[in-house]
């Protein structure tokens, strides 16, 4: 009895710490949506674990072993949810004409051509309006066509995530990447796997990180994923 009651209080201890760190959660994100309603997007920019998170995913990118050198000519590529611009637009020469951000915040886009102006890539890269409700849609225009798409911190506000990922991958050229970097609760990896490998697509590489908020002083979890499409049909 004294060990199916530890038993019991342990699991009671551990969905209350899940209940709570989900709660935390949905405190970040409401922030976050808060910052895309009241056009707050140069606060959200400037935001310091942003700045670092930023350096490690464009730290991971340059690392990949088909990174364009820089003569090489670049990677047509797509950001989902592209917010300021700031990994899209620091891509720099890797980035090729017919690139493109999307972002449901018209002040987000505005500082992301205001970024892609002084970066000199207006000619590069275009930047367009997400309407979540289309719920991906927007992105068939694009299919076959991209060397690489970005997601990052975008499926917690997403509904049918599998949908979502699903127009990603088919967006892909063959040997295209996906970039994702998303909290560990939303996009699990044995999930991830399931989605993309529906249109044969794996993961390459996986790097766990914390990104902090600090309105609310706490860390989450949060994975980086590398997918690589590695053929036109689902994988066994």
């Amino acid at each position: 009895m004294g060990q199916l009651l530890s038993s019991s209080k342990a699991r009671l201890s551990e969905a209350t710490s899940e209940a709570t760190s989900r709660a935390a959660q949905e405190t970040a994100a409401s922030s976050e949506a808060d910052v895309y309603a009241d056009g707050a997007a140069a606060a959200y920019d400037a935001d310091a674990e942003g700045l670092r998170l930023f350096e490690v995913q464009l730290g991971v990118l340059r690392e990949q072993a088909w990174w364009p050198a820089p003569d090489a000519g670049g990677l047509v590529s797509l950001d989902y949810g592209c917010g300021p611009a700031r990994l899209l637009c620091g891509l720099g020469d890797a980035l090729a004409p017919g690139s493109c951000g999307l972002d449901p915040s018209e002040s987000m886009l505005e500082l992301a051509r205001s970024r892609a102006a002084d970066a000199g890539l207006r000619d590069v890269v275009d930047f367009r309006n997400l309407d979540p409700a289309q719920e991906g849609a927007e992105l068939e225009s694009f299919a076959g066509k991209a060397d690489l798409v970005i997601v990052c911190f975008v499926m917690y506000f997403v509904d049918d995530k599998e949908k979502i990922f699903g127009h990603l991958c088919r967006s892909l050229k063959s040997g295209g990447h996906l970039f994702v970097a998303e909290y560990e609760n939303d996009v699990p990896q044995a999930k991830l796997e399931t989605w993309t490998s529906a249109w044969g697509c794996r993961i390459a590489s996986t790097l766990p990180e914390e990104m902090l908020i600090a309105d609310i002083d706490e860390k989450f979890k949060i994975n980086i994923f590398v997918v690589e499409k590695v053929a036109d049909q689902a994988l066994n």
